[in-house]
């Protein structure tokens, strides 16, 4: 199905129906997915790998509150850039591979052409992750953290009830307080990374999923829900840095091993058909294919020189050969009319915004046809932009559509 809008796929992804996704429809291989650095496209990453990936992330800003002036209030992340859009724009690979949306500050019109080149039939949204995190405004609060989950996971059910919604901590949460339960959650996800503070080493197969074990058996196996590693990939680090853990500074890295093995061994956790046996529930991982400067300048690419892709890629060759994994497909997008893209942005937002106003199924229902009749025009939509921003102040969510 084609997607018409940024803004219909990353706020309600309500225009388009599950087909092999769901809680009650596992996808029954493993989704492969990437994370891209600025100025990557899937293409060519697509390219690097040698097959077509079944799903990519993106990062899309719109804003909580703007005021009159068109300042931005309520940023969800300070000091993010809130005019920031990666990689939609540059998406034109042809394939039915699905987004995977987050969500930032900035204009709500502003991010409507990329996702028109993008076609699926599937949605996901990883909504709220990372609550245990201090980083975000809803996060280590979870009482509030609850209450805003169950609120928003109602409004997305009555306006999109096949939409899958994604539970996911940054770390091995075992903090119960932070659990909606199993009636809120479509789907467990959390993210897995390895950073050695100054030494580059082999990384133990086992280490990727130990590290979210907590989450998978706490949350996923005990009720029986799928299982994806939202962000995954090993740090490979330069120096100088210094070590958060101890303090101690590092003119420069050891390295013990090559990048390639590097990744290889990280990889190698996730990207075996034995993993997978033993985490029936394991339903795919994205790469966080970026490299940016934190406590070391990091390096978490598999695509970035050719050893160490093509060592990633015998890990790829040789779990799609016992076929396990699932690729995406090529495909045609259908064009569309700048009028139909902002009158579904249009229909969207304003749907949105009387659904989260409502407080009863009833009054759901009542509003979604109240609004999808008045908001067909572009104008409507600027209208009801900053209502809707403040009904759903800190939301920030990924989207997979």
């Amino acid at each position: 199905m084609h997607i018409s809008s940024a803004v219909s796929a990353a706020i309600v992804a309500a225009l388009f129906p599950l087909s092999a996704l769901g809680q009650a429809r596992l996808p029954t291989k493993f989704i492969l997915g990437a994370w891209l650095d600025v100025g990557d496209t899937s293409a060519t990453f697509n390219a690097k790998m040698g097959r077509n990936l079944p799903s990519y992330q993106a990062a899309v800003s719109i804003p909580y509150n703007i005021t009159s002036d068109g300042t931005i209030l309520n940023d969800p992340r300070p000091g993010e850039d809130a005019t920031y859009l990666s990689n939609p724009q540059g998406w034109t690979d042809g394939t039915d591979a699905s987004v995977f949306m987050t969500v930032y500050a900035d204009q709500v019109l502003g991010a409507s052409e990329g996702m028109a080149l993008v076609t699926e039939e599937s949605i996901r949204s990883l909504a709220l992750p990372e609550m245990n995190g201090a980083w975000m405004r809803y996060g280590q609060k979870p009482v509030e953290y609850v209450e805003l989950w169950i609120r928003m996971h109602r409004i997305f059910k009555a306006v999109a009830p096949d939409v899958v919604l994604v539970w996911a901590p940054n770390y091995d949460l075992r903090d119960m307080s932070y659990w909606p339960g199993p009636q809120y959650v479509d789907w467990v996800g959390c993210s897995c990374y390895w950073k050695g503070w100054g030494v580059n080493s082999l990384i133990d197969q086992s280490y990727a999923m130990d590290t979210v074990s907590g989450v998978y058996n706490t949350y996923a196996l005990q009720y029986n829900l799928p299982f994806v590693i939202a962000e995954a990939s090993g740090a490979w680090e330069s120096g100088p840095g210094v070590s958060p853990i101890t303090g101690a500074s590092f003119a420069s890295v050891t390295n013990q091993v090559d990048q390639a093995t590097f990744q290889a061994s990280f990889w190698a956790g996730l990207l075996s058909p034995s993993v997978m046996l033993r985490y029936p529930l394991l339903r795919g991982a994205y790469i966080f294919e970026v490299a940016k400067m934190e406590e070391f300048y990091s390096d978490f690419r598999v695509g970035n020189d050719l050893p160490t892709l093509l060592t990633f890629r015998s890990l790829v060759d040789a779990a799609d050969a016992a076929g396990v994994m699932a690729w995406a497909n090529r495909t045609t997008p259908r064009a569309t009319t700048s009028a139909s893209r902002n009158a579904t942005t249009a229909t969207t937002i304003a749907t949105t915004v009387a659904s989260s106003l409502a407080t009863t199924t009833a009054e759901v229902s009542s509003a979604v046809e109240v609004a999808t009749t008045a908001a067909t025009k572009t104008s409507d939509a600027k209208k009801t932009a900053g209502t809707f921003l403040l009904s759903v102040s800190y939301l920030f969510l990924f989207c997979i559509v």
